[in-house]
């Protein structure tokens, strides 16, 4: 289905792009085609819903990045500084 769309928008947007090589080639070659039958001009489907996520739960995804993040840092700070003093642990 993603193909699909990306092949509407594709004949509907690009090809109406004046300073665009492609869509000049493309406009080009659509001239050169003496097909008998006509192309029939297919309409976006409607996007698929999303899913709403309460921000609770957005909250517990994002809590264990944001603990790994600081205990990073954290470590991280601490060995630098302990190595540009040239400390022992």
């Amino acid at each position: 289905m993603l193909v699909n769309v990306f092949l509407i928008l594709k004949t509907l947007n690009i090809l109406n792009i004046s300073d665009d090589q492609l869509a000049q080639i493309f406009r080009i070659a659509a001239r050169m085609d003496t097909g008998k039958s006509k192309k029939k001009v297919e309409t976006l489907p409607p996007a698929p819903e999303m899913p709403v996520t309460s921000v609770s739960e957005t909250l517990s995804h994002s809590l264990v990045d944001v603990l790994l993040l600081g205990f990073f840092a954290v470590v991280l700070t601490t060995s630098a500084f302990l190595k540009f003093f040239r400390s022992d642990i």
